[in-house]
């Protein structure tokens, strides 16, 4: 990606002539930016500029004006515009002003004017190709747009944006200035000229190091680089005028250090923080102890003196020549506000550069006594080095032993200790205070209006738990603030230290968390990428599938995937409808539809193994790939591509008019007869497109819908024959792939099957009451596909806002012998029925009517029970109860029911779902011979 870097051009002697010229030649103002042409291929002159001539009413705009730079939340350059009519921003350095090197900035492509009458600055777009904008909002081409102090604006798709900042005098400064002396007056102009000048002094192609090879060189002063400061004025006002001109200079007061250039011996270097010193006063305007600082507990470095102790430092401020060139490589600007007390130093003292080299701090014996002294010196990491630099400058052994034995205050030991001590004391009972358990909830007796009492639920304190958290997330809190990616990597990628406890590491949950969530925050983290790799291979991939930098790395995701599709297939034993097995779509749904290149590789695997396997799981694996698609419907268009292209193979060529008639009908949503037709031609074919194709349930579910629809439109007969073919045809044809790869369809029983869903469809349509052709209708539901098809009559029956009143009762005989015949139905069956009974809940009827009717619905979930689906059955009976929309009374019938056609043995969830219902004392009471039955296999089971 190309970088949008600002860079100020600088006013050079050459540049103002070729203004001049040009100003006299064509008539143009020279002061209105460098009117610098490029030629054209054809030779011509084309000045870019020429499109907005600067207008009369432009004028210099007082002094401090600027542009501060600003990309994301960090400032990085500031752009003075206070000396000029107009400045031009662009891409072309020979016309502009200010250079933008973003790829979608235009030669020239927006000028910033001042109005001197207005005392306001204008911008305007110079007809750019992707825009100039003021905040979001884009403005139109050549248009003068007045901007305020603040504004913020930016050019096409750049990410800098440009704040203006404008200098307001104040009215007492005003008044003030009628009463000065001209001297006075002349002086401030002249601090104001030289600061402006001064200002220029980075743009000069003058290298530090030039400058001071030019130099005598001096041994007793070392002039050190100050960062430079944005903005000082927050600090002090007084220092405003003075910016970017101040720095320090350590000058030595001691005469041996005056003579060391003669001798030869180089001083120790010290890094010196005056910022942080008791004994300096910052903005103090004294020499002698104390330092002239604009900005307090900035950290200075220089060089000092040999021994501390035996000199003191005075410090001074001094000025830049033009000559001594700072060097913006190593130079960085910050504000005062980063630099301000309680910010911590940002670059590390072993890569500062000061003049020849790299600055090599020496440890005094004063500070490695200092240090040994400190509390707890000898848990440091760094004590050997300090007890070794203390032993080197003549410490005595005893006397470091005494330092830090005096130092010691076992803080890590006592906290262990502490530790002790609560896992010692932490077996005694803590009741959990005016908590009670919410399992039971407080019912009134009917018989005495007597509530019952509550037990307190008592948490057992563990003392020794507690400790571990507390101490996990104290440092999982300490990790996740000062954690750094940068120096990560650089350990990671030198191989040595802080790599092998990352093993030992991943074997904890708790830190495979704090991983987890670390490298949500820093994807591109070489170290962090490692360790998930670790956590994958030692096995615990089920735990990062919500971690979207495993989809990066194939065989992490491969793993992650096969879990949780594994856990997916152990879970739809229990039922497509139960609450394990929705929690584990779920959680596949989340790993496969991650991004789009996740998608497309689950995808391709699950179609290969509805390919290759047999039985339930093709079965399984065509029914996820089907409800992932209605998992994100808003891409419904990409994933029918998707799908449609895995289906096709290269000798299967599908025609582009049957892929398009395929797409529209199943984007839109709804069926269309010239479409169908187009569908219907290619399959009666001798050699038709792949089955796969019209085998989707979005198109199935249309083709239904036109057919069995209770009050929806009629397909019209000339066209009905063709619905009931694809529909018949998506339905009972099977597809074979010989060994040379050729397909095989067999149509065996496809004519059977479009008889059945052809009299079941023209049955449903020509009469008004169904329970005279209820045997025929029987019949005809042996056939799965034309079952679906009433089923789907039955729904619209019985949901219909047009009808009212007890359901019919026909339609709850078709329901139910359709459930019987059909497993495969039993989920849309199970939905209609949980519809049905919110519809009924919802009824402005009397309690006793609506109970009745619900108590129809509990002999349909009764029915689903008996024929194997029992799990979702129970959880959807459990969570009712839970959530008070069914009564108690209509749980004991259901349990009742239920315990009469059951028999032992029973299935740990069964038991567990069944249990807590008999058990409530609110539904059942001791006296029932079939709950106490039930309750006493379950205890003597176990």
């Amino acid at each position: 990606m190309a970088g949008d870097n600002v860079v100020s051009m600088t006013e050079e002697s050459s540049d103002k002539q070729q203004q001049e010229n040009a100003a006299e030649q064509g008539g143009k103002r020279a002061d209105a930016g460098p009117n610098r042409t490029m030629p054209s291929i054809s030779g011509e002159v084309i000045d870019e500029k020429a499109k907005f001539p600067i207008p009369n009413w432009a004028s210099r705009p007082p002094s401090g004006g600027h542009l501060d730079v600003s990309k994301g939340d960090q400032l990085i350059r500031k752009l003075l515009i206070d000396e000029k009519k107009a400045y031009y921003f662009g891409r072309n350095p020979q016309q502009v002003d200010f250079l933008c090197e973003h790829a979608s900035c235009s030669r020239v492509h927006a000028v910033l004017v001042y109005h001197g009458i207005l005392s306001r600055f204008a911008l305007v777009d110079m007809e750019s190709s992707h825009g100039t904008f003021i905040g979001d909002v884009r403005i139109e081409p050549l248009k003068v747009v007045f901007i305020d102090d603040g504004s913020v604006f930016r050019f096409g798709a750049s990410s800098r944006k440009y704040t203006l900042r404008i200098k307001l005098s104040s009215s007492a400064d005003m008044e003030d200035s009628s009463d000065r002396m001209p001297d006075e007056i002349e002086l401030e102009n002249k601090t104001e000229l030289n600061t402006a000048y001064n200002r220029r002094i980075p743009a000069l192609p003058i290298s530090l190091e030039e400058a001071r090879r030019k130099k005598r060189p001096r041994g007793n002063v070392a002039f050190i680089e100050e960062e430079e400061i944005i903005n000082p004025e927050d600090v002090d006002p007084s220092i405003g005028r003075f910016r970017n001109l101040v720095t320090t200079a350590v000058i030595s007061s001691n005469s041996k250090k005056r003579n060391t250039i003669s001798t030869g011996k180089e001083p120790p270097k010290k890094i010196i923080r005056p910022g942080r010193d008791n004994f300096i006063a910052p903005m103090s305007s004294t020499l002698g102890g104390v330092a002239l600082n604009a900005a307090p507990d900035l950290d200075l470095y220089g060089r000092t003196l040999p021994e501390p102790g035996q000199h003191h430092t005075i410090h001074a401020t001094a000025h830049y020549q033009a000559a001594q060139e700072e060097d913006e490589t190593v130079h960085k600007k910050k504000y005062v506000k980063e630099s301000w007390p309680g910010r911590k130093p940002g670059t590390d003292f072993a890569d500062m550069e000061v003049e020849e080299g790299q600055i090599e701090t020496s440890i005094s014996l004063e500070e490695a006594q200092k240090f040994l002294r400190g509390k707890d010196a000898i848990m440091e990491y760094n004590v050997n080095e300090m007890l070794e630099a203390y032993l080197e400058k003549g410490g005595n052994t005893e006397d470091a032993i005494e330092l830090i034995a005096n130092g010691y205050v076992a803080t890590a030991q006592v906290a262990n200790v502490m530790c002790d001590w609560l896992k010692t004391l932490g077996d005694d009972p803590k009741p959990a205070g005016a908590r009670r358990k919410r399992k039971e909830k407080k019912r009134e007796k009917q018989e005495d209006g007597k509530g019952e009492q509550q037990e307190l639920s008592l948490e057992i304190y563990n003392g020794k738990e507690e400790a571990i958290r507390c101490v996990e997330n104290s440092l999982a809190t300490m990790i996740k603030k000062y954690f750094n990616a940068d120096m990560a990597d650089r350990i990671f990628e030198d191989g040595g230290i802080g790599i092998d406890w990352l093993p030992a590491l991943i074997s904890h949950r708790r830190w495979r968390s704090i991983l987890y969530s670390l490298i949500e925050e820093h994807r591109d983290c070489l170290m962090l990428t490692f360790a998930v790799k670790l956590i994958s291979d030692a096995g615990f991939q089920n735990e990062i599938s919500n971690v979207s930098t495993a989809a990066q790395q194939l065989d992490i995701y491969s793993r992650v995937f096969l879990t949780t599709m594994s856990e997916l297939l152990k879970q739809v034993k229990k039922g497509v409808d139960s609450a394990s097995y929705n929690q584990a779509f779920e959680e596949v749904a989340r790993v496969i539809c991650l991004s789009e290149h996740t998608y497309t590789y689950a995808i391709s695997i699950l179609k290969e193994l509805s390919r290759t396997e047999k039985g339930w799981i093709k079965g399984t694996c065509e029914a996820i790939s089907d409800q992932l698609r209605k998992y994100i419907p808003e891409r419904i268009y990409d994933t029918t591509s998707l799908r449609t292209a895995i289906a096709c193979t290269a000798q299967d060529q599908m025609s582009t008019q049957v892929y398009q008639a395929i797409l529209a009908m199943i984007t839109k949503g709804e069926l269309n007869p010239a479409d169908v037709n187009i569908v219907f031609e290619a399959y009666i074919l001798p050699r038709p497109p792949p089955i796969e194709i019209i085998r989707d349930a979005v198109f199935e579910n249309m083709l239904i819908d036109s057919l069995f629809h209770c009050d929806g439109p009629r397909v019209a007969p000339e066209h009905r024959d063709k619905y009931v073919y694809l529909l018949a045809y998506s339905a009972s044809v099977s597809e074979t792939t010989t060994k040379n790869g050729t397909r095989q369809q067999l149509r065996f029983e496809l004519d059977p099957c479009r008889s059945s869903i052809e009299k079941a469809a023209g049955t449903l349509e020509a009469t008004d009451d169904i329970l005279c052709e209820l045997k025929d209708l029987m019949y005809y539901s042996r056939t799965a596909v034309a079952a679906a098809g009433i089923l789907y009559y039955v729904q619209t029956l019985l949901l219909s806002e047009s009808r009212l009143g007890d359901p019919p009762p026909v339609a709850l005989v078709l329901l139910d012998h359709i459930v019987s015949l059909h497993p495969n139905l039993h989920t849309q069956a199970f939905d209609i029925c949980c519809q049905l009974y919110d519809r009924i809940s919802e009824e402005s009827e009397a309690a006793e009517v609506i109970m009745e009717r619900q108590r129809i619905v509990v002999d349909r979930f009764v029915h689903l029970l008996s024929v194997g689906f029992a799990v979702p059955i129970l959880e959807k009976v459990t969570a009712m109860f839970s959530d008070g929309s069914i009564d108690a009374s209509l749980v004991r019938y259901f349990a009742i029911e239920v315990l009469e056609i059951i028999t032992p043995p029973y299935s740990p969830d069964f038991i567990a779902l069944l249990r807590p219902l008999v058990a409530d004392p609110t539904i059942f009471d001791n006296a029932l011979p079939l709950a106490v039955e039930f309750l006493s296999y379950c205890t003597n089971s176990g």
